[in-house]
């Protein structure tokens, strides 16, 4: 992979210990939930192990008895926010990726939500997790990188609609059949995005037979 911010390569390093981790005892995590829930708190330990888990915004509207503004702290990593996004019909919906990673790249005192109809957020990593898709579908015909490819930012400076204000994303698909695993493949030039097929050959084989002809919908 290229070179990223240190919350992203943070990410990225947790999230392929967990591969790993998964691929030795996928029975340890079966459902899609428990996948999220296992990486979101991987990576909230790290953060908080370095003092890297909170944003800080101040609101105009949110003081003490004094009048003095009252600092709001978030979490550096939430699970499934609402964020907004111009499809490709021009029409604005919502997208809840799984896990994101909030950037620090905005202005303190005047944070995005602190206007009405404000813009996203700036995400420094959005995270979506599947449980055996159909992994010979191509990139084009999946929705929610095509969504994740919409909350990206520009190249070009000025291109950008105010819901643009992703830096990275990851489509990760745990697939609990014996297969070969591949390599994660950048779906953009820019390996700004990537897709992960993942297979165990250590999954319960009366485990695999459930689950064997199941896909879970976008």
């Amino acid at each position: 992979m290229a070179t990223y911010p240190l919350a992203t390569d943070i990410a990225w390093r947790v999230i392929d210990q967990f591969i790993e981790d998964w691929k030795q005892t996928p029975n340890s995590w079966i459902k899609e939930i428990e996948i999220q829930a296992e990486i979101y708190s991987r990576i909230k330990m790290t953060f908080r192990q370095m003092n890297y888990d909170r944003l800080e915004a101040n609101y105009a509207k949110i003081v003490d008895k004094n009048g003095k503004i009252i600092p709001v702290f978030w979490s550096r990593i939430a699970l499934e926010p609402p964020i907004k996004y111009v499809f490709e019909d021009n029409n604005i919906y919502v997208f809840r990726p799984d896990i994101v990673i909030w950037d620090y790249d905005f202005e303190k005192n005047d944070p995005p939500d602190s206007k009405e109809n404000g813009g996203n957020f700036p995400v420094q990593l959005a995270i979506e997790i599947k449980t055996n898709y159909q992994s010979e579908i191509k990139e084009d015909d999946i929705d929610d990188i095509k969504k994740l490819k919409s909350l990206l930012k520009s190249e070009l400076e000025g291109n950008c609609n105010k819901y643009q204000t992703a830096e990275y994303g990851a489509w990760l698909n745990f697939h609990y059949l014996d297969g070969n695993n591949i390599k994660p493949k950048s779906v953009d030039k820019k390996k700004r995005i990537w897709r992960y097929e993942i297979y165990s050959k250590n999954v319960n084989p009366s485990l695999k037979q459930k689950l064997q002809y199941r896909t879970i919908p976008l």
